[in-house]
């Protein structure tokens, strides 16, 4: 994926564009979104304890840069990408915490 088509969506900048496409490297090494999702880290974990006590949290078995970058893009594209904003608003109307609906958004 080049630089100029990450940098097209709102709330990444030239910077963070090619710090992503350095981190990711080809795109098309990834089977799926799902994959790459993990690959940042960003895919839910379970944990499971005693008599069937759940949390769940982001497994961070990833790429730090990748979280680090997105999570800056992110608080940008809140304000400036209509999609990603109505998503995170959608998210806390529904009582998400704010942490967990900018990570959803990542």
């Amino acid at each position: 994926m080049p630089v100029r088509a990450i940098k097209s969506i709102p709330g990444i900048g030239q910077w963070s564009a090619i710090s992503l496409r350095i981190e990711i490297g080809l795109i098309e090494r990834f089977p799926s979104a799902e994959a790459l999702t993990a690959y940042a880290g960003l895919d839910p974990r379970y944990h499971q304890s005693g008599d069937g006590l759940r949390t769940m949290h982001i497994s961070k078995h990833g790429r730090r840069h990748i979280r680090a970058i997105l999570y800056m893009c992110t608080l940008s594209a809140i304000a400036a990408n209509p999609v990603i904003k109505a998503f995170y608003e959608r998210l806390i109307g529904a009582g998400k915490p704010k942490n967990v609906a900018l990570t959803a958004a990542m």
